[in-house]
């Protein structure tokens, strides 16, 4: 798969998430997860519409 670009979002607490075009023009992100008294970490995929 090949993307022509990705974009870096910067969010609170200087973590950042890539978001990244999708073949139908929707766009995709991956965002941490730190919750420390439930013990998860990881990631989690977001799909964004366009509207």
């Amino acid at each position: 798969m090949k993307f022509q670009y990705i974009i870096l979002a910067s969010v609170i607490l200087g973590n950042c998430f890539p978001i990244i075009p999708l073949s139908d023009g929707d766009f995709g992100m991956a965002t941490p997860i730190q919750n420390k008294r439930d013990n998860q970490f990881g990631f989690t995929w977001w799909r964004l519409a366009v509207e």
